[in-house]
């Protein structure tokens, strides 16, 4: 095959424009013919759809098949030719002719039309009937998936599509670097396919993603060869990653519909299972690609078109490089709102076509020298012209945003390297828009630089920039032009200033213009890049952009446009502003995003004309230099990744804030390192100074003082209201310490820790100095800032309201941004902040994020503080003088004592997570009492009111003034909310709180939260709407939810009513439709019927719904690996886990266990894999406040034995035993899957002669035989007796003897108690569970003796079996998630106990029912029919399923 090369040096292979035979231009000329006369064609069908809007009208919705079989033979040639044919009377019949064409010229976009014929010529070889059905099988495909639509909406456009920005912000997939310029520069793009999960999106908007990461692709490649390099990275790879639909959708789209596009695909480093998928995939595979696969493992392999400084150190190449998704920035697709200047650029750009096949025309009746030259203009002159056109079409991509594709269609990219140096790549100089000037221009032919297009594109005025709303600037500060008059081809005065020209256009056109764009973009340019390397860029401080303040009017159907609101949600969700204006590229090395340049570094000093793009009032403006404000630092975290965040489990939250000790967790990152990016606000807690503190290697402890007294003051602004307590609130003494230690039974290693702060007051500072906290916070707060009048109090009360609408429908950055916004001194903006903050940290439980959220805290009660109302003096000497009620205080002294109360409260129970466990309790004791003392003064307060308000309507009297929702909301949260957590501790815990003046009633806790929405179990509506209800009332909504769905999953509990639940629950789904918080309950409320199907459905969904709080993703992601544990499915839970491995810090030990615990029951053959991980569990166990997490340590010392496992280990279902999945179970799976293989298990271990010949020996054969009849016991238990709001699905053809399955299940735990001495200290949990188990099962089979008794043992803390070695003191229990089980039995027996009391009461007044029927039957006609009485039903049948219920269940999330 012969390679010539062109006037700019190109080589072209032939078959390609430059370089074609007789045979060649004559395929073309007769596909261009027959393709003409077709686009003549149906005329009226094309017409007609215009009348009806456009193509659009002829699509079904159908047009892609997603079902196609992978594995179905493949087609022979004539078949193919056959159904190629069929495509051009299809796409006639279905668009017309002009509707064709215009795809066409749509599909062309920067590329010459031959090219884009020889493609299809080249594809099929040279057979034109082939071609010609192929290429309009392809514009119909553009024409049925709306490639147009997909373009303009582009990655701001469909941020709401559930899993579209997902495929970039986990790197799925990326362009990163093109090949060198001897291999035609072209585009590499990456694929990571152990980052791509089949079931995380949908495969529509899979295939979408994969047609925009085509055309971001054509976007990236120059003349003459337009294909790309793929690098296919197989590490990690699993049968979890394979997705055959998109596989087949990328097959067709590379076969058929980006034909040519394809140089070179290299799978690399892929693993053996991979063999047997592959030979599944080449059958597929047209010859000509599978010609151009390679495999291999090496980075050396790979050298023919990828160097090592474009691969990654991950893959074995130099690059210090990693790929991080830029967010779409506000306003950065404004131009697409230009509807005049679009309109016009399209009419020059669509004269230019016709011109094009007008000549065309000629050029197939008569080919001249003339023609062909006016043809090679014409395509120069379109490509000049998409560029103009472009910007106002098409969204700006990440590649714009990351400072790589210019508006002048240069491309630029860097490549730092391992050794500290950065290599720089610019491709496309011979063919952007200054290099065709050039050519237009030497040639004496029109540059298009006076059309509409080269005066207000920015492919023209803003050339240098990256981007395109620079165009805007521009075209307001450019002097007006004089028209220039085209000079005649022959005139000698043109040629001499040809070179002056050319010197300004070459390149990147010049200093002058480069100068002129960045001054008009707003930012002081030092000089301009010129692509022939005559110059280097001078860096620039960029301004932030201005906010548009409204949209332009309607576009028309085909080219939508955003609305108002949209547009303003959009803006509001930005992350932070990227750079613009003609600044030079950044350098994307790691090194510069994790070390922020020193304060004075010089490239601080503002733009000269920054004073022209005034900050747009939602967003941040970087700190003052003065102040050690950076604006490198922002630079830096540009790049930032994913938001790395963490899933906790929703009922461990609440029982570490209740102080039991379910588990908490640290960061697993030094903060000098910690990413800006973990949450979506990261960036407004950025604070220049600390960071470049951290930098520098300043310590970041936990025990350096804070510069105030927090505490302290915490205390005595107490003094004064609670005469009392007073004394006790600064601190109690070391004597009481111990004393209270004592009472609540700690430990050795408890009084310990309490020990070492015995002579500390209550100020002692859980904030370190290095902690970057919000830069309001560290304002002082005066009475005169934070006054307000009535009508400015409630207007802020409405901001609140509208923060919490957003908040709750997953717009929290919306949220964020609107609280922010006068946060140092409004009441409850402050408290919007707290409340988010404090999301946030609970779902971390990073120290870092909890001492942020205890500043935000700090600050809200200083404002309250100072609002609150002041007694008077005689209160402070007579402490028995009257308190003040609410009608002697104002609105915002009300709201102040709550704010105060709820803020102190707050504090305090994230004093308690940050310290960890029962000795932070200890400390936080008294801000706890003084919040609880203030919150039940409220509560007595409303309650003294709405009594005097009922006498006086009673009387007649006028009506005193009534309590406003928004306080009353907020009085019945936190008196409801504390009562709830109180009734959770243990009973001996409880005690000791009691006697301090706490008291825990869950009921009353439930009646407050549903008083606070007007709920009834009775009415399906609230009587407090929308409209009326308090601020606070959707958090008591959804503390029911809390309750109903998810604690009573973790703890036994009474009354627990689903259908009320559900009630709830979709009352506030049809107003946060798209709300996770609720979307997550609705999986819940599934999940506790037994129906994982469903709630797996809702847990995505719920994924989708957001982005900002990526730790929200997280929570769902771990119930999800939980509702998956249930089914058995530890494939996909495996999914889950190594999401959360990767981006969640909640607590790696446990998920990295987990992931390696879901490997090992998988299959054998990937037991090596599961040990190697599970070796990294120890190192990964982290330590909070000196002391290891429950749960941590819990899988650190199961670790530590997994080696020694052999084929018999059921890690995976302990795990779920431990996480509560056992009872989400369906029956039928239970009885299928787990049942049998613990029996497969049992049988294989009583087959060994003696436990001695166990591989293992004795001990580790006992510790394995425990475990499965301990677990075989537990399944048998929920067979038996499913929780009672579940959905019971038996096997098919079976029937259950419960009263057998009870038997057999008390036999199992009945094992476990006979071997327990045998057990070791990491297994010996299984006892004290299995009395925990058995005392369950007594208790559902109605023996409430033998119930109490098994859980009074592990109530007692005694010893059930030898503990030698024990930590502790012998007279006390000593296992694993002791603190977890005592919760269980506490709450078991709680139950019991609360159930017995009310069957004795309901048979009381039964038997009272039965004696006053029983006298009226007596006293009335013999001869009357008497119905006889239901029997009173029994505790086991009071499952609340009535025929009511039912009913209402068809028409809810329950089933009945």
């Amino acid at each position: 095959m012969s390679v010539v090369t062109n006037d700019l040096g190109e080589k072209i292979p032939e078959g390609y424009p430059g370089n074609l035979t007789s045979q060649h231009e004559a395929a073309l000329k007769e596909i261009w013919r027959r393709f003409l006369e077709l686009t003549e064609r149906n005329v009226e069908r094309s017409k007609d759809l215009e009348r009806r809007g456009g193509y659009k009208a002829a699509q079904t919705g159908n047009e892609i098949s997603t079902s196609d079989d992978p594995k179905k033979k493949k087609e022979s040639d004539d078949a193919k030719k056959a159904g190629e044919l069929k495509a051009i009377d299809d796409a006639v019949n279905k668009y017309g002719g002009p509707y064709i064409r215009d795809a066409f010229w749509s599909a062309c976009q920067i590329d010459s039309p031959d090219a884009s014929m020889l493609r299809f010529l080249r594809a099929r070889k040279f057979d034109v009937d082939r071609a010609l059905g192929m290429m309009i099988a392809m514009l119909q495909f553009r024409l049925d998936i709306d490639v147009d639509d997909l373009l303009w909406k582009g990655e701001e456009g469909l941020d709401k599509e559930p899993g579209f920005l997902n495929q970039y912000r986990r790197g799925i997939s990326y362009i990163e670097g093109n090949t060198s310029r001897d291999k035609n520069e072209l585009p590499i793009y990456f694929i990571h396919v152990a980052r791509h999960f089949t079931n995380a999106q949908k495969i529509e908007t899979l295939q979408r993603f994969v047609v925009l990461a085509m055309e971001n692709a054509r976007t990236l490649a120059t003349p003459a060869i337009v294909k790309s390099v793929i690098v296919i990275d197989m590490t990690g790879f699993g049968l979890k990653n394979m997705d055959w639909a998109c596989l087949t959708f990328i097959l067709k789209c590379l076969e058929a519909f980006y034909p040519e596009s394809l140089q070179r695909i290299y799978v690399h480093g892929a693993p053996w299972v991979f063999k047997g998928i592959w030979a599944a995939i080449q059958p597929l595979l047209d010859p000509e690609v599978q010609a151009k696969i390679k495999f291999s493992n090496k980075a050396h392999e790979l050298e023919e078109y990828v160097s090592k400084s474009r691969l990654r150190k991950a893959m074995g190449g130099t690059l210090d490089w990693e790929w991080n998704y830029i967010e779409p920035v506000p306003g950065e697709n404004d131009l697409l709102k230009e509807k005049d200047t679009r309109e016009a650029i399209r009419k020059e750009w669509l004269a230019l076509t016709s011109e094009y096949e007008d000549n065309t025309r000629e050029w197939l009746k008569n080919e001249t020298e003339d023609l062909l030259y006016r043809r090679e203009v014409l395509e120069k002159q379109l490509r000049l012209k998409y560029y103009q056109l472009r910007p106002f079409i098409r969204s700006v991509s990440v590649y714009q945003r990351a400072k790589v594709l210019r508006n002048d269609g240069l491309i630029t990219w860097t490549y730092p390297q391992t050794t500290g140096q950065t290599e720089e790549q610019h491709v496309g100089e011979r063919h952007n828009v200054p290099a065709l000037i050039k050519w237009l221009r030497e040639h004496n032919e029109d540059t298009l630089e006076d059309s509409v297009g080269g005066t207000k594109s920015p492919a023209c005025i803003a050339g240098t920039s990256y981007a395109v709303t620079d165009a805007l600037k521009a075209a307001k500060k450019a002097p007006k032009k004089a028209p220039k008059e085209k000079a005649p081809k022959n005139d000698a005065a043109a040629k001499s200033e040809a070179p002056a020209k050319d010197a300004a256009a070459d390149g990147g056109e010049g200093e002058g213009e480069g100068a002129a764009a960045g001054a008009a973009a707003g930012a002081a340019a030092a000089g301009a890049a010129a692509a022939g390397g005559a110059g280097a860029a001078a860096a620039s401080r960029r301004s932030k952009s201005s906010r548009r303040s409204q949209r332009e009017s309607a576009e028309e159907p085909h080219e939508p446009a955003a609305d108002e609101d949209d547009t303003k949600a959009r803006r509001r969700r930005s992350r932070k502003p990227v750079p613009e204006d003609g600044e030079a590229p950044v350098r994307r090395s790691t090194k510069a995003r994790r070390k922020p340049v020193p304060a004075t570094d010089e490239r601080q000093e503002p733009a000269d004309d920054a004073e022209d793009a005034p900050p747009a009032k939602d967003e941040r403006d970087a700190e003052p230099a003065s102040e050690g404000g950076d604006s490198s630092l922002a630079k830096a975290t540009q790049y930032g990744g994913a938001a790395l965040g963490a899933a906790a489990g929703v009922a461990a939250g609440a029982a570490g804030a209740a102080g039991a000790a379910l588990g908490l967790s640290e960061s697993k990152r030094a903060p000098s390192v910690r990413s800006v990016s973990s949450f979506a606000s990261a960036d407004e807690f950025m604070d220049a100074p600390e960071a470049a503190g951290r930098a520098a290697g300043r310590p970041a402890r936990a025990d350096v003082p804070d510069d105030e007294d927090e505490d302290d003051e915490d205390a005595e602004v107490e003094e004064e209201r609670h005469a009392a307590p007073a004394a006790a609130a600064r601190g109690p003494s070391s004597a009481r310490r111990q004393s209270m230690a004592r009472a609540a039974d700690l430990d050795e290693e408890e009084q310990s820790d309490l020990g070492d702060e015995e002579d500390e007051e209550d100020d002692v500072s859980f904030t370190p100095e290095t902690v970057v906290a919000p830069s309001y916070t560290r304002a002082k707060v005066s009475a005169a800032q934070c006054k307000q009048s009535e009508a400015e109090f409630r207007d802020d009360l409405d901001v609140a309201h509208e923060a919490m609408e957003l908040f709750l429908n997953s717009q929290m950055r919306e949220a964020e941004q609107l609280c922010e916004a006068g946060a140092d001194c409004h009441l409850y903006r402050s408290v919007g902040m707290t409340l988010i903050n404090c999301v946030k940290s609970v779902m971390t439980y990073e120290p870092s994020d909890l001492e942020i959220a205890m500043k935000c805290c700090k600050h809200t009660m200083a404002i309250a503080d100072v609002l609150r109302k002041k007694p008077g003096k005689l209160t402070r000497f007579l402490p028995m003088s009257s308190t003040p009620t609410l009608a002697d205080m104002t609105l915002q002294e009300q709201h102040a004592e709550l704010v105060f109360a709820e803020a102190m409260l707050l504090r305090a129970v994230l004093g308690i997570l940050y310290a960890g466990g029962t000795v932070g309790f200890v400390r936080q004791a008294m801000s706890l009492r003084n919040a609880y003392a203030i919150m039940r003064d409220l509560l007595r307060m409303v309650e003294q009111s709405d009594a005097a308000l009922e006498e006086a309507n009673i009387r007649g009297r006028a009506s005193a003034k009534t309590i406003d929702q928004d306080l009353r909301s907020g009085v019945y949260l936190g008196n409801g909310l504390s009562s709830l957590i109180l009734s959770l501790l243990p009973k001996r815990l409880l005690g000791v709180m009691e006697k301090v003046g706490f008291a825990g009633d869950r009921r009353q806790a439930l009646q407050l939260f549903e008083r606070a929405g007007g709920w009834s179990k009775h009415k399906r509506l609230p009587s407090v709407s929308a409209e009326q209800e308090g601020v606070r009332r959707p958090l008591c909504d959804m503390m029911i939810l809390l309750y109903h769905l998810v604690i009573s999953a973790h703890v036994p509990v009474t009354d627990v009513d689903l259908t009320f639940a559900d009630q709830v629950l979709s009352w506030n789904l049809q107003r946060f439709p798209r709300g996770i918080f609720f979307l997550y309950f609705s999986a819940r409320l599934y999940a506790a019927q037994a129906l994982p199907e469903k709630a797996i459905e809702c847990y995505r969904n719920a994924i989708e719904a957001q982005r900002e709080f990526k730790q929200l993703h997280h929570l769902c992601f771990w119930s999800l690996s939980l509702t998956y544990l249930s089914t058995s499915d530890y494939d996909r839970a495996y999914e889950c886990y190594d999401v959360l491995s990767r981006e969640s810090n909640w607590s790696k030990a446990i998920y990295q266990y987990a992931k390696a615990a879901m490997l090992y029951e998988s299959s054998a053959h990937n037991r090596a894999q599961s040990n190697a991980i599970m070796t990294t569990v120890p190192r990964l166990v982290k330590r909070v406040a000196g002391r290891h997490l429950p749960f941590e340590r819990f899988v650190k010392l199961k670790a530590a034995k997994f080696s020694q496992l052999s084929q018999l280990g059921l890690p995976a279902m302990e795990f779920s035993y431990v996480w509560h999945c056992l009872e989400q179970a369906p029956v039928f799976l239970l009885m299928n899957n787990q049942l049998t293989r613990i029996d497969e298990v049992i049988d294989e271990l009583e087959s060994y002669e003696s436990p001695a010949s166990f591989g293992g020996g004795e001990r580790d054969f006992y510790s394995l035989y425990c475990l499965a009849f301990f677990l075989r016991g537990v399944a048998l238990r929920y067979v038996a007796y499913p929780e009672h709001q579940t959905l019971v699905r038996h096997p098919v053809g079976e029937r259950i003897d419960v009263a057998e399955v009870t038997d057999d299940a008390i036999h199992s735990f009945l094992k476990v108690f006979e071997y327990g001495h045998f057990l070791d200290a990491v297994d010996r949990y299984l006892v004290y569970y299995a009395h925990y188990e058995l005392g369950c099962l007594y208790g559902a089979h109605g023996n409430e003796a033998e119930a109490r008794r098994e859980l009074e043992l592990i109530l007692s803390r005694k010893p059930l079996v030898a503990q030698e070695g024990s930590r502790l003191r012998s007279n006390t229990a000593d296992y694993l998630l002791s603190g977890t089980c005592q919760l269980r039995a506490n709450a078991a027996l709680e139950t019991i106990r609360i159930n017995r009391d009310r069957y004795v009461q309901r048979m009381s007044k039964s038997r009272s029912i039965r004696r006053l029927h029983s006298k009226s039957r007596r006293r009335s006609s013999r001869s009357a029919p008497q119905e006889p009485l239901a029997s009173e039903p029994s505790l086991r049948s009071l499952d609340g399923r009535s025929s009511a219920h039912a009913g209402r269940a068809r028409q809810s999330r329950l089933i009945p």
